[in-house]
């Protein structure tokens, strides 16, 4: 193993233990402390945007300027019932990214790993490669229905 990808959509503790019926913050951040001893890269997390993700861009940013993680703001996929319903449920591209450049200037940055569908920045005073990554305006529902659903034929 040489990467590692961590789902992580809250650093609140308190909404991390209710999300996950009773999990633990700090068991999580010592696993990514592990995942950077243990020599991985990248160190991706992925917070699904929602608008209490919205509310929590500051720690999410603090977090690439502590260690040099990539984190990856992904779109809530429609499974099971549960969930926005539609590629516009939660908050978009343009407010993350308006919300972030209020905490700083963002310059433009690699992907880790690469994704061509996202828009990767980081702050300057950031450890390299610590990236934050937004969903384009196509979304990955969209774009995985096209895949997933070829046309008949015949």
């Amino acid at each position: 193993m040489s990467r590692v990808n961590i789902s992580l959509d809250t650093l609140n503790a308190e909404r991390y233990r209710r999300v996950t019926r009773g999990g633990s913050i700090e068991q999580v951040l010592a696993g990514v402390d592990s995942a950077f001893a243990a020599g991985l890269t990248p160190v991706k997390i992925n917070a699904v945007l929602t608008d209490e993700t919205l509310l929590e861009l500051e720690a999410f940013a603090d977090l690439t300027r502590e260690q040099p993680v990539h984190v990856r703001f992904i779109e809530w996929m429609p499974i099971g019932g549960c969930g926005p319903t539609s590629p516009g449920g939660g908050p978009t591209r343009d407010q993350v990214i308006a919300h972030l450049r209020r905490l700083g200037s963002l310059e433009p940055a690699p992907s880790p790993g690469g994704g061509a569908l996202r828009d990767t920045s980081r702050f300057p005073d950031t450890p390299a490669p610590s990236v934050l990554s937004v969903p384009c305006p196509t979304t990955s529902v969209q774009i995985a229905t096209a895949f997933a659903l070829p046309p008949m034929v015949g």
